[in-house]
């Protein structure tokens, strides 16, 4: 309850003349009540507009003049005043509309001290009430403007990271997406939506991986917190960022989820784009570790094209000083002389291919291995890339066929039976991790060596790897000493 003090606490005294004011005045300093005096019925309303508690006064100040003043300044009062006014009246003389209008108390006189004192009282717990109605709504308003503030920073937040909000309802599974959220999945924000309907835009080799990382949340009470691509299949690649958050009942009951998306396909490109920029330098630094030791310009030509080939992914390579002189071929393609260039600088003569090479080098020994991949001509997230149509290649030890996806290299595997399978895990029809679980399900497949080659490297990633039947989880782009390493460690009486 509000303490009443300064001039909201004060009685608003008003009698016909001074010596009944100031024998009233006594009264109630004797009470302990704080008053103000007032000569006129105009002075009394200015004091009610500063601030007062109740106004006692008499009858005899009251004419149709000063009535209407005075309901007019009590009219004038915010919405949670209902000012109380007290009036002593002679027994069946006052008449006042006042009464009915206002909140009025009529005491008739003759009056006692006490009982008047009574009166003044109660009218001031009255008051106290509607200072707590004041207090309560000034609360409001504040929360109301601070809710609002915070609001519009939350907007502004949302606005410059371009996140969109959404809503999820286990028990119907609706889904309620903002327009943001809406404009990121290519969604109408006005349709209904479930969770079940959206997940058909996460392509097939990724709802696995989604689909675990939310039932993950659903059981642990973690927080959903992955990236995947979205789109559907006549409309270009999109990468997002879903966060979200469970709120539950004191039971531990989830309620519903709430969280944000976010749509990072730029910094997967640039994330890309920096990949290859480190790849390149990559080569660069190995082309100068691996032939600044050499001396004959023949042996150094022939391992600049080699290296140059591995980088490029092409098959034939040639290295030209001048018109007059042989190209030196690398190894594994032939050169066209016809594409020779003259003026003494280095060129290559490439078509796309995949990387048919022997992981441990031109001179290991014999080894079977299956390289799968999806066929597309662009990358998760638009970028180019170049795939073959599948082939054998043997030569140099090591025999090679590709599939170009997860059921084609169940079938190629089953006719191959490799010892090795480099292992695509995002491929159309079938992805690389049911084709693990298929190969391994064959007595042939429980001694094949499962690499799994992804762009994903999180631990709930390698973890799905494991349980598919891999041996190991590589993480694209891959260096080819990780690999080398990788297949000489993994197995030494095969490869060493």
């Amino acid at each position: 309850m509000p303490v009443l003090s300064g001039w909201d606490s004060r009685i608003l005294v008003l009698m016909p003349t001074a010596k009944d004011a100031e024998r009233t005045g006594r009264v109630l300093a004797t009470a302990g009540l704080k008053y103000a005096l007032c000569r006129d019925l105009a002075q009394l309303t200015d004091e009610m507009e500063r601030g007062a508690a109740v106004a006692l006064l008499t009858e005899e100040v009251l004419d149709a003049d000063q009535e209407r003043l005075l309901l007019q300044t009590v009219n004038a009062q915010p919405p949670w005043s209902d000012f109380p006014l007290i009036i002593l009246a002679r027994e069946q003389q006052h008449d006042s509309t006042l009464r009915e209008a206002l909140n009025v108390k009529l005491v008739e006189r003759p009056v006692r001290v006490r009982s008047l004192l009574s009166v003044i009282r109660a009218a001031l717990r009255m008051r106290r009430h509607q200072y707590q109605v004041r207090d309560h709504l000034e609360e409001r308003q504040q929360a109301e403007a601070e809710r609002t503030r915070l609001m519009d920073t939350l907007t502004l937040a949302f606005d410059a990271a371009n996140l969109g909000t959404w809503e999820w309802d286990p028990t119907t599974d609706r889904v309620s997406l903002s327009q943001r959220a809406a404009d990121i999945c290519r969604e109408d924000p006005h349709a209904c939506h479930t969770r079940a309907g959206l997940s058909e835009l996460i392509p097939a080799d990724h709802r696995d991986r989604v689909g675990a990382a939310a039932a993950q949340c659903l059981v642990e009470g973690t927080d959903y917190d992955i990236e995947f691509p979205i789109g559907a299949s006549d409309q270009p690649p999109r990468c997002v960022a879903v966060r979200g958050r469970g709120v539950r009942d004191q039971a531990g009951r989830l309620v519903r989820m709430l969280g944000v998306v976010q749509n990072v396909t730029t910094r997967k490109l640039a994330e890309d784009a920096l990949r290859e920029s480190a790849e390149r330098h990559r080569f660069l630094t190995e082309l100068a570790d691996a032939t600044q030791p050499l001396v004959d310009p023949n042996e150094v030509m022939s391992v600049s094209a080699r290296l140059l080939a591995d980088h490029l992914e092409v098959n034939r390579c040639a290295y030209a000083e001048s018109a007059d002189q042989q190209c030196q071929v690398h190894p594994r393609g032939r050169t066209n002389p016809d594409r020779r260039r003259a003026s003494g600088r280095k060129h290559t003569d490439s078509c796309p291919r995949q990387r048919h090479r022997n992981p441990c080098g031109s001179d290991g020994p014999d080894l079977r291995y299956v390289q799968s991949g999806r066929p597309s001509n662009r990358t998760q997230y638009g970028r180019p890339r170049h795939w073959t149509r599948p082939r054998q290649r043997p030569g140099r030890g090591t025999w090679i066929r590709t599939a170009s996806d997860g059921v084609e290299a169940v079938e190629v595997a089953e006719e191959f039976r490799p010892e090795v399978i480099l292992m695509d895990v995002g491929m159309p029809r079938m992805n690389g991790y049911d084709a693990a679980r298929r190969i391994r399900a064959f007595p042939w497949g429980q001694d094949v060596q499962i690499i799994a080659l992804t762009g994903w490297g999180q631990d709930h990633d390698r973890e799905q790897s494991r349980q598919a039947g891999c041996d190991a989880h590589l993480v694209k782009p891959v260096e080819l000493r990780h690999l080398d390493a990788l297949l000489r460690g993994h197995n030494g009486d095969l490869l060493d």
